[in-house]
């Protein structure tokens, strides 16, 4: 049956039905059974697997799952869990790299923040006007000079991470794996500044299990704004680029892309 046999068809039957029953019919059933105009999964696969949610029976969504399975429940031990998880933050902060190390005396590898561009001191500054607790989720990576440091809260030195004048390079000749094109401005500019904002929901999800991950995205996401606002509060120019190929990225930086991985890069001007 061709198209123009089978449009006129639905016409005359339309007539017994309302225009919002026929809405209806056209949007959830019709697609099911016969090809019409309306149809756009034939257009966009992905669009018309989550228009048919309700009426699929392949649908399955594991993001949704997730969702409904990882609200907190009230009990002994997950209050117990939250008082540690607070305590491991100030465990952690006192004993990984702690302000009185002999190792931060001889700056092996530490360096001051007065020793970084002021775009870097104005970020950290900032940064630094909230809690760490916020940050205990994030190991935030500021690739500067072909070096990267890693941000400590509440403190005022950076931890030299590794050389990277390999990573940058793989970086700009990928254009970060971003779906989008870029301003060569800054992309191109050789004393950029790369930051890397690495989630780690591992830390919270050892006492608050699910729930810990669930709650870790929107702390990532609050992180990420706070950068993204402060850049542009300065008038600093940069890219936020928030669709890449994570997984390339990942690959990169050696990381797992489970426990470890990156979602969103910045690039700014020094």
């Amino acid at each position: 049956m061709d198209k123009q046999m089978l449009s006129i068809m639905f016409e005359e039957k339309e007539e017994k039905f309302t225009g919002e029953e026929v809405a209806v019919f056209k949007r959830y059933i019709e697609e099911n059974v016969a090809y019409s105009e309306n149809i756009f999964e034939f257009l966009e696969e992905n669009l018309s697997y989550y228009s048919a949610r309700y009426t699929s029976e392949h649908y399955f969504s594991p993001s949704e799952y997730f969702h409904v399975n990882s609200n907190p429940v009230s009990s002994d031990e997950f209050l117990k869990n939250m008082d540690l998880y607070e305590k491991s933050i100030e465990w952690h902060s006192s004993t990984v790299h702690p302000q009185d190390s002999e190792y931060v005396m001889r700056k092996e590898k530490y360096v001051d923040l007065g020793d970084f561009p002021l775009t870097i001191k104005e970020l950290i500054a900032h940064l630094n006007e909230y809690s760490k607790q916020g940050y205990f989720m994030i190991d935030l990576l500021i690739l500067v000079h072909n070096e990267i440091y890693q941000y400590l809260p509440q403190k005022d030195f950076l931890f030299k991470w590794k050389n990277t004048s390999q990573i940058k390079e793989k970086l700009k000749q990928h254009q970060y794996f971003s779906f989008r094109s870029l301003s060569k401005e800054i992309v191109e500019d050789e004393n950029s500044i790369i930051l890397l904002p690495i989630f780690t929901p591992i830390r919270k999800m050892l006492f608050l299990g699910e729930y810990g991950y669930k709650n870790g995205l929107i702390q990532y996401g609050r992180i990420l704004e706070r950068i993204s606002q402060h850049l542009e509060k300065t008038g600093q120019p940069f890219e936020h680029i928030e669709y890449l190929d994570t997984s390339k990225v990942n690959e990169i930086l050696h990381l797992d892309g489970v426990e470890r991985s990156i979602m969103e890069v910045f690039i700014t001007k020094s």
